[in-house]
């Protein structure tokens, strides 16, 4: 079973990513929150959902959630309170968190209005 961590799985993009993953048996969907109250937004599905509460500032806290996953999903979009480097500075720091002895797979979804 592949595990897929799908970051931003609260916005209208992650929820999509989550809804159309939950369809397959084979994976088992990591819904990275802000905080565990986010869990409340994630979408309602059929199919069990783990959630991970990760700082994306931090590099640790993603690097403990990265461990767990084969696949990410970066869904996290830019939107009028996030400068417009950071989405750039996330790529980097998640980037940092990988582990060089794994083979991990990360997607980055720049999508609007799904």
């Amino acid at each position: 079973m592949k595990r897929v961590l799908v970051l931003g799985a609260t916005g209208r993009t992650g929820s999509f990513v989550i809804k159309e993953l939950s369809k397959y048996k084979s994976i088992q969907l990591i819904a990275g929150l802000r905080s565990q109250k986010d869990k409340e937004r994630l979408p309602k599905i059929n199919a069990a959902i783990e959630t991970a509460v990760i700082d994306i500032d931090d590099v640790g806290s993603l690097r403990k959630a990265l461990t767990d996953s084969d696949i990410v999903v970066q869904a996290i979009r830019l939107r009028g309170d996030i400068s417009e480097n950071a989405l750039i500075q996330l790529d980097q720091r998640i980037h940092q968190a990988f582990n060089p002895s794994r083979k991990l797979i990360l997607l980055r979804l720049e999508a609007q209005g799904l």
